[in-house]
């Protein structure tokens, strides 16, 4: 009987408190961290950033669950002209490259002050584009916008994050910022994203 009870009391805590659910979607800004050599001035690194945050175990000092999120990572763009206005031909090529993560992670409140632990997959692609224009007497030879993907690769990641929320009732917000450092072949290559988003229990 008295285990009965003990099992009972658990399974009301975790049903009444842990388990309790809640959501975060955030945006920001995220930088590459990464020197990527001579040639690369023109190379913006880093863009962007939106994600979200689930807590599937939320305690008052606690919070365990999943984050993931879109990372850019580089872009660099490039136009070639050639003629005169009104009669010109421009070339553009855009190449950029990007990482969504998703991850489990840990997180410790103390107060408003938080501090986050989390590792996971990171999923790292690139997109090419190439589009020609023509104006005048190079009007006919404009052409479709040739977009290329390049195939994705999973590396193993890790992040630390700390940051500062509030909230009333089940809504809350936060802000706060988030070093990524994902295990890729050579040199690993490190991030990190400032944000700020909503939260909502249930």
């Amino acid at each position: 009987m008295k285990r009965i009870l003990i099992i009972l009391f658990i399974l009301t805590f975790i049903s009444s408190s842990a388990f309790a659910l809640k959501i975060g979607l955030w945006g920001g800004y995220n930088m590459l961290l990464n020197d990527l050599g001579p040639g690369a001035e023109d190379v913006t690194k880093g863009g962007l950033a939106f994600g979200a945050k689930l807590s599937l175990i939320d305690l008052p000092i606690i919070s365990l669950g999943l984050i993931g999120g879109y990372l850019p990572t580089s872009e660099y763009k490039t136009e070639f002209t050639l003629g005169v206005a009104p009669n010109t031909l421009t070339s553009t090529y855009e190449y950029s490259t990007f990482s969504i993560p998703v991850a489990a992670f840990a997180q410790l409140s103390f107060g408003g002050i938080y501090l986050l632990g989390g590792a996971g997959a990171y999923i790292g692609s690139s997109t090419e584009k190439l589009t020609i224009t023509g104006t005048g007497t190079y009007a006919s030879q404009t052409a479709p916008t040739v977009e290329t993907a390049a195939d994705p690769t999973t590396d193993l990641g890790v992040m630390l994050g700390a940051g500062y929320g509030m909230g009333v009732g089940v809504i809350g917000v936060e802000a706060g910022g988030l070093y990524h450092m994902i295990f890729t072949e050579g040199e690993s290559t490190k991030m990190l994203t400032l944000h700020a988003g909503v939260n909502l229990g249930f």
